[in-house]
C-alpha cells in the first residue's frame, strides 16, 4: 500500500472540518443545473414525440412527449426535496 504524502494528509484532515462549517461548494451551480435539466427534458420530449408520431398521430405523440419531459422535472423535484430534507435533518 502506498504512503500518502503530507499534502494528501492535510487535504484529508481539512475536509471534515470544512463540511462541519458548511464551506463545501457544490459540483455545479444551481443555474447551470436548471439549464441542463431544462435542455434534457426538452430533448427527451422532442425525441419521444418524434418517435411516436408515425404510429400514434400528432396529438398523442405530443401528449406523450410532454409527459416524458415533465417526468424529468418530477424526478428532479423529488431529488431536490429529498436533499433539502436530509440537509435540514443533518443541521438540526
Amino acid at each position: 500500500m502506498a504512503k500518502r504524502s503530507r499534502k494528501q494528509k492535510k487535504r484529508v484532515q481539512k475536509r471534515p472540518q470544512q463540511e462541519a462549517e458548511g464551506k463545501v461548494k457544490p459540483l455545479i451551480m444551481q443555474r447551470s443545473g436548471l439549464q441542463i435539466v431544462t435542455l434534457f427534458s426538452l430533448m427527451l420530449a422532442a425525441f419521444m414525440a418524434w418517435q411516436l408520431y408515425p404510429t400514434e398521430g400528432p396529438l398523442r405523440a405530443l401528449f406523450w412527449g410532454l409527459a416524458a419531459g415533465f417526468s424529468i422535472w418530477i424526478t428532479f423535484g423529488l431529488g431536490f426535496l429529498l436533499h433539502k430534507f436530509a440537509q435540514r435533518r443533518r443541521d438540526a
